[in-house]
């Protein structure tokens, strides 16, 4: 137990006691578990199905497999940097337990070692476990020795440090120059920039001539970038290949480099937070907030806005929404979720129909479109409702009995939840579907279909999320981004995949029907018959997940 750091013990002790309490809360985490292990078989098996299926083009080197390898650890590097920035922020600055460890005997190399430890666990425990059957099935497929099975890990964990650490110096170099309670302004700012950015340099004639000839060479773009030297991902993936083929003294280089790294970017925070963390954590508690929301005129607003919501459930409503905007962590993650859709939707309509095809060829090729950017679409809300919607219920915390003393059942309170997120998330999913559509050059009746489509497959997917997060609540939290690392949030990403495939059937149907056999029905409103049909469907799909999702986290909440 010595070699563990201090502050990481109450985070193990904690897991061995849900594990081995017994009762609901081992089957639970028992329940993971196993849903954990079937990804992890699964995973293997893809990747080793995707290899064997271009085994042809690889061995005849038509394939090279390094640009998506860099193009992969390139991604993982740089979604593993931003979550380590956002834990950071507030396991070093926001944490309610920061009070007693600064005033505890605990050297402040300790404290930041322990930090460093807890962010590195929270952000990328899952990116390790479920790297790991790939990178297994990587390495027989090129029928590589022992010491690949060896070196090969340790060099992806030691890339996955290199992430952590820098998001952790980008964390302190941001609490030290913007205090916490004023960063909200910042980011936004910052955020807004960064999108105006973007969008002009991807309207420039060069660029968006490169993008919108084909989806191929779009693609072909994008592996040729995380192929160049500066991708963060350029110089382990090379490693791994020289592993592959045996040349262990240049990964050995890369090896040590990175281990290098690693202990600069420590040294590096060190110095930083002995310097300045003191002054910046003491500006953080002696400064109030820049950007506050009036109690008063808040809910004079919410009279206003939401007047067609009962009273109680709409103080319910209500409450969520400033919780939401007082959390900067939840700002910072919003920011980096809307920027993805907005890439989304900009590169989706880089897809587009061979020009010189049959006009049969062109209707099944838009029908597969149109079931891809529901499929993707729905990907997108399921990201955006793993960091906000599951952990609704845990960021309750321990004033949580306020609610389970109040005159209010637990199944309302469900359902105020689910409504305070539906009506942000099916605005979300509505354009995201809708321009996804539109880009793919569908009518309007397909267009206005699959917006309906978003804001079904919304609703189901914030109702499956407050009834998981209510079934794996987890009220004893220091700081807000650990609710979102635990096993409950991976088995509300898997339950959503199988979720996604039972709504595919009516979507499939419904899509099909119209666009292969649109005489189906002999009436001249058969094209509103079968997507109405279909719509109707696909409701009743969601509101049964819905219902029973409310049922079970409402009895797992009566019986704390």
């Amino acid at each position: 137990m010595r070699l563990i750091p201090l502050l990481m013990r109450p985070t193990i002790l904690g897991a061995k006691n849900r594990i081995c309490s017994g009762g609901c809360r081992s089957l639970k985490e028992a329940t993971g578990a196993l849903v954990s292990i079937g990804m992890i078989s699964a995973m293997y098996l893809t990747t080793r199905a995707a290899l064997n299926g271009s085994a042809d083009l690889i061995h005849s080197g038509a394939l090279n497999p390094f640009a998506p390898l860099s193009l992969l650890l390139t991604s993982l590097f740089c979604m593993v940097s931003l979550s380590s920035a956002v834990a950071a922020i507030g396991s070093l600055f926001l944490s309610r337990d920061l009070d007693l460890l600064l005033s505890s005997p605990l050297s402040l190399g300790r404290f930041l070692f322990g930090r460093c430890c807890d962010v590195a666990l929270s952000t990328s425990w899952m990116v390790c476990v479920f790297g790991l059957p790939s990178l297994v099935a990587f390495g027989q497929f090129f029928g590589c020795g022992v010491s690949f099975f060896l070196a090969a890990p340790v060099l992806c964990l030691v890339c996955i440090l290199v992430a952590v650490m820098l998001g952790v110096f980008g964390a302190l170099v941001f609490g030290t120059l913007v205090p916490p309670q004023r960063g909200r302004g910042v980011l936004l700012a910052l955020f807004m920039l960064s999108l105006l950015f973007f969008f002009v340099s991807l309207n420039s004639p060069a660029v968006s001539h490169r993008l919108l000839t084909t989806s191929f060479s779009a693609n072909a773009a994008l592996l040729d970038s995380a192929s160049q030297l500066w991708s963060p991902g350029f110089f382990w993936a090379s490693a791994i290949l020289d592993l592959r083929e045996g040349k262990f003294a240049h990964a050995g280089a890369i090896l040590a480099a990175s281990c290098a790294l690693v202990a600069a970017l420590w040294v590096a925070a060190r110095s930083l937070a002995s310097r300045f963390y003191a002054s910046a954590y003491a500006r953080l508690r002696n400064e109030g907030e820049s950007l506050k929301l009036n109690s008063r005129g808040s809910q004079a607003v919410s009279r206003r806005v939401f007047g067609w919501i009962r009273a109680d459930r709409r103080a319910l409503v209500t409450k969520e929404y400033k919780v939401f905007a007082r959390d900067l962590t939840h700002t910072i993650q919003l920011s980096m979720l809307l920027a993805v859709c907005f890439i989304y939707l900009y590169n989706f309509r880089a897809l587009e129909a061979p020009a010189t095809a049959a006009e049969d060829v062109q209707t099944m090729w838009h029908l597969l479109l149109l079931i891809v950017n529901v499929a993707l679409s729905f990907l997108v809300i399921v990201c955006i409702c793993s960091r906000f919607v599951f952990p609704s219920i845990s960021l309750e915390g321990t004033s949580f009995w306020i609610l389970q003393s109040a005159p209010v059942s637990m199944r309302n309170v469900l359902r105020a939840k689910v409504l305070s997120w539906f009506l942000p998330m099916s605005i979300i999913a509505a354009v995201i579907f809708m321009s996804g559509a539109m880009a793919i050059g569908a009518d309007e009746l397909l267009v206005l279909a699959s917006c309906a489509c978003g804001v079904i497959l919304a609703y189901g997917l914030v109702g499956l999320g407050v009834g998981l997060g209510a079934l794996f609540a987890h009220f004893e939290w220091e700081y807000s981004s650990q609710v979102t690392t635990n096993v409950g949030s991976f088995l509300y990403m898997a339950l959503s995949l199988l979720f996604l495939a039972v709504n595919l059937v009516p979507i499939i149907l419904m899509f099909g029907a119209y666009s292969l056999v649109p005489g189906l029905i002999p009436h001249e409103s058969s094209p509103l018959i079968i997507l109405g049909s279909g719509l109707l469907l696909l409701a009743a799909v969601n509101y049964s997940c819905v219902a029973a999702s409310l049922s079970v986290g409402s009895r797992s909440l009566k019986a704390r």
